[in-house]
């Protein structure tokens, strides 16, 4: 471009000419990534980031329906890339080193990919455990994980620093676990988010709570799954499949009639088989964005928060630190608490929605069933207790001495 010359012969490059769009011809994939340098981290340096992203592979072995990484990534008939696991570690290293940071989020797909067995998976946390890192770290996984994972490769991974995962649930109802081409199943779902708060590691989740072809028992069903293990605290219950073009889902949509012509880049542009669930979907997308810097306040609560809090109670369990200790997990009640009753309330409204829109949807009857129950003021005043508890765990244990402010991510 800056020497004027042809893009036509640039591989992978989509460019437009006049009211033309032209596609060139796609770059050759890599087979072997181990080739490719370590990636620039000029980010962390310029603007002394405290976390990394780091990728131990490219591509899934999996065909979810909603996901676009498929062809994305999968090209000359290879799904799933990995690199060799000492260099995955090296580059751990060499960030710890060179920029100070012990924060990782790992951004594969599926971190247990290839899927044959755990061996990746435990080589990867015996290499980190074995040089010592004392990394905290955070992963994706699928469902069925659990079906793998042993005991012993659980207390390695708590070991090995693992704080938090991704789980990709997306349904607790056998209906849209079809659709979304899943292949892990109501077990695998209900068992991986036991197994890892068993070892005290977070767990969050992937969910696509509306879609197309949406039911008023999957919803339910999806509903007291959300409930039960308190995912209902904020956007789950209101997440809506959003489209990516290329994937399967969006095919099926496509070919059964129900896209919509709107802009380009509508995530939302189609239609629901249940047009009732489609004006309950609409509604409270609606709703929650009306008050969506409380609503990512909550997020944040509910998920970074917590991952802290498990953090310190790790630092702090031994004897010296007892006190450290006490103040961590009277804070984590306290959050936990309010938690619990957001995601009480945002169950019950969730119902009552459901069984009045399956009758005949009333705009009317839903506000008044949210701000009966889920009224603005309670969650900005949620919002704001959770803010009063965060400022008193920072100063209670800023008392105790200065050298515990280095745990802290500032």
């Amino acid at each position: 471009l800056e020497n004027s010359n042809s893009i036509e012969g640039v591989k992978g490059l989509t460019y437009r000419r006049g009211n033309d769009i032209f596609s060139n011809e796609r770059q050759q994939i890599i087979h072997d990534i181990n080739e490719l340098p370590f990636i620039s981290r000029d980010l962390l340096k310029d603007n002394k980031l405290k976390y990394a992203d780091i990728s131990t592979s490219r591509g899934c072995t999996r065909n979810c329906s909603f996901c676009c990484s498929p062809s994305f990534w999968s090209s000359e008939g290879s799904k799933w890339r990995g690199r060799d696991i000492f260099k995955v570690v090296d580059e751990i290293e060499n960030i710890i080193s060179k920029y100070g940071v012990r924060y990782f989020s790992f951004s594969d797909n599926s971190f247990e990919d290839p899927g044959i067995n755990c061996k990746k998976v435990q080589n990867i946390a015996e290499e980190i455990i074995r040089r010592n890192l004392n990394i905290c770290y955070f992963i994706n996984l699928r469902a069925e994980f659990q079906r793998k994972a042993s005991p012993q490769l659980m207390e390695l991974l708590k070991k090995s620093g693992l704080y938090s995962v991704y789980i990709g649930i997306e349904a607790a109802n056998e209906h849209d676990l079809r659709i979304y081409n899943k292949f892990a199943g109501i077990e695998d779902n209900e068992k991986i988010v036991e197994l890892f708060r068993k070892y005290d590691i977070h767990v969050d989740i992937g969910f696509i709570n509306f879609n197309p072809y949406s039911t008023f028992e999957g919803l339910r069903k999806n509903m007291n799954f959300l409930e039960r293990h308190g995912f209902a605290t904020c956007f789950p219950h209101a997440s809506r499949y959003r489209i990516y073009k290329g994937s399967g889902l969006y095919e099926r949509i496509k070919s059964d009639g129900l896209l919509k012509k709107t802009r380009f880049d509508d995530e939302f542009s189609y239609e629901y088989i249940n047009k009732e669930i489609e004006k309950l979907a609409n509604f409270l997308e609606n709703y929650i964005f009306s008050y969506s810097a409380e609503s990512y306040k909550i997020y944040f609560y509910s998920h970074d928060y917590i991952i802290l809090l498990m953090y310190l109670k790790r630092q702090f369990e031994s004897g010296e630190k007892n006190e450290a200790y006490r103040i961590v997990v009277e804070n984590e009640r306290q959050v936990k608490e309010v938690l619990s009753d957001l995601n009480r309330r945002n169950s019950k409204s969730f119902s009552l929605l459901i069984d009045m829109a399956e009758k005949a949807w009333d705009e009317k009857i839903a506000f008044s069933i949210m701000e009966d129950i889920v009224p603005q003021k309670h969650i900005q005043k949620a919002a704001a207790i959770l803010d009063s508890y965060r400022v008193e765990l920072l100063s209670n244990i800023s008392r105790l001495g200065p050298e515990y402010s280095r745990y802290f991510i500032t």
